[in-house]
């Protein structure tokens, strides 16, 4: 069984976007499983609770400062 994390960037909808695109990892479910772990303790060492490139991107939500 495999498992996917993905993200986009951009929008088909937004007139003002002449390109979108979309990154992502497939993992196996066993593999997943330490990769949450690891995730998981890099967030909270740099005390967030998710990262979202937009947000970071623009200063905005828990990047804010």
């Amino acid at each position: 069984m495999l498992r996917s994390y993905m993200d986009e960037s951009g929008s088909f909808g937004d007139p003002e976007i002449a390109a979108v695109s979309r990154g992502g990892v497939v993992l196996s479910t066993e593999s997943s499983g330490a990769f949450e772990k690891e995730w998981k303790a890099i967030l909270e060492e740099q005390n967030i609770s998710w990262l979202h490139m937009k947000d970071f991107a623009h200063s905005q939500g828990e990047f804010k400062n």
